[in-house]
């Protein structure tokens, strides 16, 4: 069985919440994975029929191209060693950029203020805002 090490003080917390909510803590590690969908498998998808429009991300000095379209929502992936890939989400693709450039990094990141809208500059996130 694969182990992880932890800090004395992270120990003593996850003992304190496996006690607590009555699991063991490998239990408990397992849940909170769960929770955060850090076991959820990020495929790619079929890119939709339609034009989409372009989007960039930018992570740790690195420039992620990819086109967006809204129904169903997807980015596909334009630049770099994920180009082709298309996710279901923003968030599934913002995580598997992270992913990719920093391997191992957990990432649950909201995809709609990762992506930026490479016409305006401005996040995803301003085309639900207004």
């Amino acid at each position: 069985m694969p182990t992880i090490e932890i800090d004395t003080a992270t120990d003593r917390t996850l003992a304190s919440a496996a006690l607590v909510t009555g699991m063991t803590k490998p239990e408990l590690v397992a849940a909170l994975v769960e929770a955060s969908n850090l076991t959820r498998l990020r495929e790619p998808v079929p890119p939709p029929a339609g034009s989409g429009f372009e989007v960039h991300a930018d992570f740790v000095g690195h420039r992620t191209h990819g086109r967006f379209y809204p129904d169903p929502e997807r980015i596909e992936i334009t630049s770099g060693g994920l180009s082709g890939q298309c996710y279901p989400s923003t968030c599934d693709a913002a995580d598997a950029v992270i992913d990719h450039i920093r391997p191992g990094v957990a990432s649950s990141r909201d995809g709609w203020h990762f992506w930026a809208v490479t016409a305006t500059g401005q996040p995803l996130r301003s085309l639900r805002d207004g």
